[in-house]
């Protein structure tokens, strides 16, 4: 069952998290400042790992919260949140299968040494 009807609370945490982080995406691109949005999105995966949802799930939080950004912005700013967010999805996927390769080779959670992968993006 997919997360927004298993547990609709926790995917609406989901989705304003991932909305915030969209904004801290575009601030670090904007004014090149560090919000640690790779951190968050790894730790969001582990969360969302947690609950066992797959990349369908993720899809729909990404989906959800670009929906609700672009919804009263200028189309320009809209097209920001649908750059940016690509990158994002993608990195947090990353991190998903990262969990899930951990935990089925019994390493646990998320092993935070590849902190770099998928981080540096602009």
């Amino acid at each position: 069952m997919p997360l927004r009807k298993a547990v609709p609370d926790t995917f609406g945490e989901f989705v304003e998290r991932y909305s915030l982080l969209m904004d801290l995406a575009l601030e670090e691109r904007a004014y090149k400042v560090d919000h640690n949005v790779s951190e968050v999105l790894r730790d969001l995966a582990e969360h969302v790992g947690l609950l066992r949802a797959g990349p369908r799930d993720v899809m729909e939080i990404h989906v959800k919260a670009l929906k609700e950004k672009s919804r009263a912005v200028s189309s320009l700013k809209a097209q920001a949140y649908a750059d940016e967010g690509r990158l994002m999805v993608l990195e947090l996927m990353g991190y998903l299968v990262a969990y899930y390769r951990n935990y089925l080779m019994g390493f646990g959670p998320v092993v935070k040494a590849h902190a770099g992968a998928g981080g540096d993006h602009e």
